[in-house]
């Protein structure tokens, strides 16, 4: 299931996207685990902007960097084979406990959490 539907601050993205832009497809740039394994930030890419760019972004920006942060969090699995980090986020909430997973073919990263909250959202101009 889509991630942004179980962030705790959803006017962060609900302010910026639509529920049809695609923020599933990600490219990891940073994992982060902190307050002694309780914590996990993710910051990534999507490879497009909102359609109004906030007034602090460039106007030439192409890519839109997410950072969130999960709290509570347990049983952290963290596997890479390789140097790719594009692939798939999701949040699975069919159990008892709601699960965030990035997965990939070479990649996966998989916690259990409490609760998830956009931490930053920011634009830049990707030259690649």
């Amino acid at each position: 299931m889509n991630w942004f539907l179980h962030i705790d601050n959803k006017q962060a993205i609900s302010s910026l996207f639509s529920e049809n832009d695609n923020l599933n497809i990600v490219e990891i740039q940073l994992v982060k685990i902190f307050d002694e394994g309780r914590a996990l930030k993710l910051r990534f890419d999507v490879p497009f902007v909102p359609d109004q760019l906030p007034k602090r972004w460039t106007i030439d920006s192409n890519t839109t960097q997410i950072t969130i942060s999960a709290w509570g969090v347990t049983n952290i699995e963290i596997c890479s084979r390789e140097n790719w980090t594009k692939g798939r986020l999701l949040v699975d909430d069919s159990g008892l406990i709601k699960k965030l997973i990035f997965i990939e073919n070479s990649c996966q990263i998989k916690c259990d959490f409490q609760c998830l909250f956009v931490t930053k959202i920011s634009g830049y101009v990707n030259e690649i």
